[in-house]
């Protein structure tokens, strides 16, 4: 057993436990439901849904089911208020340079455009034109077009009337092109750009969703041409792990 594991406290992990099963059940469950889904004796259950009841976690509606209480929520109400993405993007993003040595970013919409928030860099000498306060064509970059991988083609139509101009050869300027590309980067949870916004740079991104399932923001990795050919696949899993990250501190729940 891991070290860690022995200290842990087996109520709490059963406690946590409900507590989740209710976050993600579309309805209030019965003490029977969840003892079964669980599998926790009826007894122990019964003594950790009346405490959780008592100090306000959850709550037992009148149709004998429970959902969650307004303890939870105030909680989390505190935590989001505390909440900034930029510091949790600044210590989760050292989790990821550590194994991909690249340069990272984190961007938010505006309007067509997405500004770039935060960067932290990787060994490379080579750096990319982009800092903290500037703004790019969404289209063009991987960090901006992440971001729009929810929107329907005539919400595109709206948000680029002025059309898709291009930052250099390789950039997406025809919309049916683009939506196609957002399309497929919604299946994947990821989007790759290849020298769209800067010759010679790869970047892929990946969204950062919040409590309401709304994407807020995305982060990338970006690298030269001979360095994604030889750690594009490493990209690709943890760009899927640091957005995940974020977005559950976020307060997203799958």
């Amino acid at each position: 057993m891991d070290k860690k594991q022995t200290y842990l406290v087996p109520a709490l992990i059963k406690a946590d436990l409900i507590i989740n099963l209710l976050v993600r059940s579309k309805s209030d469950l019965r003490a029977t439901d969840i003892s079964k889904e669980l599998d926790i004796s009826k007894s122990s259950c019964s003594v950790l849904l009346k405490t959780l009841e008592t100090l306000g976690w959850i709550e037992k509606k009148q149709n004998e089911g429970y959902g969650i209480g307004p303890a939870l929520a105030h909680y989390g109400s505190r935590y989001l208020k505390d909440f900034n993405l930029i510091d949790i993007f600044t210590q989760e993003a050292k989790k990821t340079l550590d194994i991909v040595d690249e340069h990272i970013q984190l961007g938010i919409l505006q309007g067509n455009r997405v500004m770039y928030l935060s960067k932290i860099k990787g060994s490379s000498q080579i750096d990319l034109v982009t800092s903290p306060g500037m703004q790019y064509p969404s289209h063009s970059t991987s960090v901006g077009k992440v971001q729009l991988i929810t929107l329907s083609y005539d919400q595109l139509i709206d948000l680029f009337s002025d059309g898709l101009k291009a930052v250099t050869k390789y950039t997406i300027t025809d919309l049916d092109h683009l939506y196609k590309n957002l399309q497929e980067a919604k299946k994947n949870g990821y989007i790759e750009e290849h020298q769209e916004s800067a010759i010679g740079f790869h970047c892929i991104a990946g969204p950062i969703y919040n409590n309401a399932g709304e994407i807020v923001a995305g982060v990338s990795i970006a690298m030269t041409t001979e360095k994604w050919k030889l750690k594009e696949n490493i990209a690709r899993e943890e760009i899927l792990k640091l957005s995940s990250r974020l977005s559950y501190l976020n307060g997203y729940k799958q």
